[in-house]
């Protein structure tokens, strides 16, 4: 615990006593984990700030996303984390962010192919908004991964990301989006020059670039959307296509891959509600190239399964800004595949929506009471991230301006 706070230190004084600087402590306890965590945010400048979060827990806790720690590392059933660190420029119409920071692409709740619940990943962030137009650039390394390769035994593969995502407001209420992703992998391989042009199409290269090694391999997906808001509501849906067979000799051997998220978030009064649905289809994300699988340390960065259909409700009331009450309900439905699955999808077709069987539901509930100084909160998890178990938790926030 004594190093654990230590490591805070070189933060705190780079804040000095800039106007904006906070430390932020949130202890939580239950009845089978408990947590405490030191969140840091830092004015450096006025365009240059500092996000900083260590998080101490044992290792029963409920956390509310994927976060993913070394279990051999632990010690007493307690562990620690960096779950967020990062730096941001911020200035008129750009956003730059480099470090360790969590993703949220179309969703609020689900994400085709970078959730809100997805695990924190080490990355740079590009943000340029131009009048109609805003475009959203992200490079990162996924965990790099030790398989077997041939003749030479075992290698280690490194493992990166690529997303870029173009947004135009058609009308004031209406904006349409065309996204690519890209994970690649290969042993000894880093990043590629050939993905970081500001607006050259990922898929282009990837099929006309050779490969650096033979054990080099690509995994693209093309995707595109729409937002349509009106007062305080929401809708959108998205697609993604993996894979999409064009000439009738195929289209009789394989099948189309594909991805669909559909929400609606509306805001009434005090009362907030947003539901999801989205649905992977048989072999969505798996590919036949080396831990080329969109996830990190098993986790997924999207949805949590192919060939899987899901509807998440999230549920928020503010009683007259005093007591915050807050519920989510996630419920699945899952085939024979998951992300560990091989991928053999030659002239093995499988039926859209035929689902081995229906998941527990997950239940998260929240209250707290932000008219008080600590913001006390209460929350109880039941199989959350299907978790198997149930949590009772109590805690507060604490601040500290620096």
């Amino acid at each position: 615990m004594k190093h654990y706070l230590l490591a805070l230190i070189p933060l705190l004084m780079l804040a000095g006593s800039r106007a904006g600087s906070r430390l932020t402590v949130t202890p939580e306890t239950g009845i089978r984990s408990f947590a405490i965590a030191f969140d840091v945010n830092l004015t450096i400048t006025e365009e240059l700030t500092l996000r900083h979060r260590n998080l101490l827990f044992n290792t029963n806790y409920s956390f509310d996303h994927y976060v993913w720690y070394n279990r051999n590392m632990t010690r007493n059933n307690l562990n620690a984390i960096t779950d967020v660190s990062y730096l941001q420029w911020k200035r008129n119409h750009q956003v730059v962010r480099f470090g360790r920071m969590f993703s949220r692409n179309t969703g609020e709740l689900l994400d085709l192919l970078l959730s809100p619940k997805a695990p924190a990943t080490d990355q740079f962030y590009y943000q340029f908004t131009y009048k109609k137009f805003r475009l959203d650039y992200r490079v990162g390394q996924l965990d790099n991964r030790t398989l077997e390769s041939g003749d030479n035994g075992r290698a280690v593969y490194h493992r990166y990301f690529y997303n870029r995502k173009l947004s135009f407001a058609l009308t004031d209420k209406l904006e349409v989006t065309f996204q690519e992703f890209i994970v690649s992998t290969g042993v000894g391989r880093n990043i590629e020059f050939y993905y970081l042009t500001p607006l050259g199409l990922l898929f282009a290269e990837e099929i006309h670039e050779e490969p650096q090694n033979v054990r080099d391999s690509d995994n693209g997906f093309l995707g595109f959307g729409w937002n349509y808001r009106f007062g305080k509501t929401r809708l959108y849906n998205e697609w993604i296509i993996d894979e999409f067979q064009i000439d009738p000799e195929d289209q009789a051997h394989r099948q189309n891959v594909f991805g669909v998220l559909g929400g609606f978030s509306s805001v009434m009064d005090n009362f907030k509600v947003t539901v999801e649905y989205g649905y992977a289809s048989p072999w969505l994300y798996l590919h036949s190239g080396p831990a080329t699988t969109p996830e990190r340390h098993g986790l997924p960065l999207g949805l949590r399964s192919p060939h899987s259909q899901s509807v998440d409700v999230y549920l928020k009331y503010n009683y007259e800004k005093k007591v915050e009450a807050s519920v989510r309900i996630h419920e699945g439905w899952i085939g024979e595949q998951d992300l560990t699955t091989e991928y053999d999808p030659v002239d093995h077709k499988i039926d859209y929506f035929n689902f081995k069987e229906r998941t527990p539901v997950e239940f998260r509930f929240q209250i707290r009471l932000v008219s008080f100084t600590y913001r006390p909160y209460f929350a109880i998890y039941q199989n959350w991230l299907q978790s198997d178990s149930t949590d009772f938790l109590v805690g507060f926030s604490y601040g500290i301006d620096l």
